[in-house]
Formats: C-alpha cells, sequence, structure tokens
C-alpha cells in the first residue's frame, strides 16, 4: 500500500505552517515573495478536509485569508490591468519583478478560483475573474484559442502613476505557445467553471487544449515543450520533445475536461501521455520520473538525469485518477512507485512537498 499516512500528512503541513509568514501571508523567510500556489492548494485542500468534518481549523483558514489578502493588495497583483508578477522584492510583497508568466497568473487565477469556491467571498471571486480577464486581454490569441507565454518586463512602465500609465503602449507580449503554460491556464478556466458555473469558460478551456492536442501531441504521446512559429529561425528539430513536466500538465488537463463531461476522447489522449511517460522516463533502478529523456548523444548538462518533484507530484496525480476512472490499477501502481520514491526526500523539501498531498484523488485514496 502507499505509504501515505496521517503522520506524513501532519509533517507536511507542520513543514508548511514553519514556513508561514504571519505577518503578511505566503512562504519563506529569506525576503523575497514567490506566490508558491502548491503550498496554498496544498493548505486549501486540507482546510476543506477539516470543514467537512464539521470541524473546520482556523489557523488553516487564516493562513488561507492572509496570503490571498497579500497576493491580491500586495504588489505582485497588477491594479492596472490585472494579472500577476513573477515574484516580489520584501516580505510583504513589495518590489516586484515585473514580468508577468502565463504560468504564474494562471495559477493564480485558480487558486482564487478554488478559495472562493471554498470559502465563498466575492472578493476572491473578482481576483480571480480580473485575473483571467488579463490572460483573455493581454495574452490570448482568438484564433488558435491559446495564450502568448509572458508579457515582458518594463520597469519604466509600470513605474508611471497607475492614471497616466495608460497613455503608454503596454509592455510587448512573448507570443511563443509553451504546452505547459497553456495546458495550466486551461486548467484555470476549469477551476472558473467549477466554482462559478460558467459554460463558456469550459468552451475556453477545451478550444485550448483541442489546438494544443492538434499542433503538439506527437503519434507516439510524446509532446512538444512549444509551438515554433513559421518565421522561427532554423526551428526544425529544436523544441525540446516528451518532457515530463509538459505530460503531467497536459495529461491534467486532459483529465479535467473528461470529468468535466467533455468527452471519452480526453481521458483517452490522457492515458495516451501517461503511456509514454511510463515507458520513457520511469527511472526503473529507484523509482520516479526523470524530467526529460536522458539522450546519449546531449551534451553538458542535458547528459545528467534529474527529477523534479513538482512534475512527479503532477504526474502521480494523474496516474491516480486515470486509475479512478479506468479501473486499470497499472496507473495506480506506477503512481505509488513514484511517491515511494519520494517520500524518503520530504524532510528536505519542506514545504515544497505540499504538491505531494493537494492530489486531486488523495494518495489516501488509493490505500489497499
Amino acid at each position: 500500500s502507499l505509504q501515505i499516512t496521517h503522520e506524513l500528512v501532519r509533517g507536511i503541513l507542520l513543514g508548511v505552517m514553519h514556513n508561514f509568514d504571519f505577518a503578511f501571508g505566503g512562504f519563506g523567510h529569506n525576503g523575497q515573495k514567490f506566490p508558491h500556489p502548491d503550498a496554498l492548494e496544498f493548505i486549501i485542500e486540507q482546510y476543506s478536509r477539516t470543514e467537512r468534518a464539521g470541524e473546520a481549523n482556523s489557523d488553516l483558514r487564516l493562513m488561507i485569508e492572509r496570503t490571498l489578502r497579500g497576493l491580491a493588495e500586495g504588489g505582485l497583483n497588477d491594479p492596472a490591468s490585472g494579472g500577476f508578477f513573477r515574484y516580489a522584492q520584501t516580505p510583504d510583497w513589495r518590489e516586484p519583478q515585473v514580468e508577468k508568466l502565463l504560468e504564474d497568473s494562471a495559477a493564480m487565477a485558480r487558486v482564487f478560483s478554488r478559495a472562493y469556491q471554498l470559502l465563498d467571498d466575492d472578493q476572491w471571486k473578482a481576483i480571480a475573474e480580473k485575473t483571467l480577464r488579463y490572460m483573455h486581454e493581454s495574452l490570448y490569441d482568438s484564433e488558435t484559442g491559446t495564450w502568448g507565454g509572458s508579457q515582458y518586463a518594463d520597469a519604466e512602465y509600470y513605474a508611471q502613476p497607475l492614471g497616466e500609465r495608460m497613455e503608454w503602449n503596454p509592455p510587448a507580449v512573448d507570443d511563443t505557445l509553451l504546452t505547459g503554460s497553456n495546458a495550466l491556464a486551461a486548467r484555470a478556466y476549469v477551476a472558473w467553471w467549477q466554482a462559478t458555473g460558467d459554460t463558456p469558460s469550459l468552451d475556453i478551456a477545451q478550444k485550448a487544449i483541442d489546438y494544443l492536442l492538434a499542433n503538439i501531441l506527437q503519434a507516439d504521446g510524446a509532446i512538444d515543450h512549444y509551438l515554433p512559429t513559421e518565421d522561427s529561425e532554423d526551428w526544425q528539430g529544436r523544441s525540446p520533445v516528451g518532457l515530463l513536466s509538459d505530460a503531467a500538465d497536459v495529461c491534467g488537463a486532459c483529465l479535467d475536461l473528461y470529468e468535466a463531461g467533455r468527452g471519452a476522447k480526453y481521458l483517452d489522449t490522457a492515458a495516451e501521455i501517461a503511456d509514454w511517460a511510463k515507458s520513457h522516463l520511469e527511472d526503473p533502478r529507484s523509482g520516479g520520473m526523470f524530467d526529460a529523456v536522458v539522450r546519449p548523444d546531449a551534451v553538458g548538462n542535458l547528459r545528467i538525469a534529474t527529477k523534479d518533484a513538482r512534475d512527479n507530484f503532477e504526474m502521480a496525480d494523474a496516474l491516480l485518477r486515470l486509475y479512478l476512472a479506468t479501473g486499470d490499477d497499472e496507473y495506480a501502481k506506477a503512481a505509488q512507485r513514484i511517491l515511494q520514491a519520494f517520500i524518503p526526500l520530504l524532510p528536505q523539501l519542506g514545504f515544497f512537498g505540499a504538491c505531494l498531498l493537494y492530489t486531486s484523488p488523495s494518495p489516501r485514496d488509493v490505500e489497499e
């Protein structure tokens, strides 16, 4: 059986709480502040469990609300056009590094949607809606139904007073279609639909994933990291293929659409991608999945196989969901191998281990 015990969950929760900044919300005490959506989703999931059990944990609720307030009212959230900057230079969420990545805004839209769904607080709904509007107005390509990867850091632009900023041209957008970031954006729209019942949001998510699958999914189940444009210089064969992070994110988005009733083809595609990852990325000796296929002809650091905790846990989550949807216990066993490879490392991961335990079906639901 999976060694996911209440003690383990409690240990990670204590690690998250130890790293919580009670003054300003958020996690870590080293000056800079990153959003850490995984840790926040973990606390949201843990709080919802205590609430369902009829013993709502007020400490967890305080951690959620103080962090959301810091994210919403601090410097990371652009008060003019919405969207989230990468990180703040100070513990009280000030002096943002003013690049906006699609993946950060998508993660925040999802977190605030889930917080609204759980806490029924309209201020979190408003932030989620404003963040999705930013993604739609600044990064979205209505023809393909996908989003550009980022908006450049233009410090001079963001230094302008709000009233005058509108007269400036906004920073340029890098319209590269990044696979994982687009899957996260689609998942944010699904989360908004889950929280509000807004069906057009589900249509937006589905259109994006359909375009991705038509353009970046290879015949064997491997996934391209980004979609090169026709005018990219000599791009043939240069897009990294088969990264675990992309496989996990697209798998998760496909399962979201399947579970939202958009058709069995999304379950089939998720299974196809997961099967590729199992056969090409899994470490047969010590378990877990490598972040990319290790190629004998690679140079430099590309020859060193590494395993990313967050990507492994996302894939384990997808595998558990595939098991629950198909009944095929090969998926449960594959998830189990990943989790057992990482459980001994959890003490070193600190609050980064939180992404292990907010998985959609809890790993504890698959105990034998």
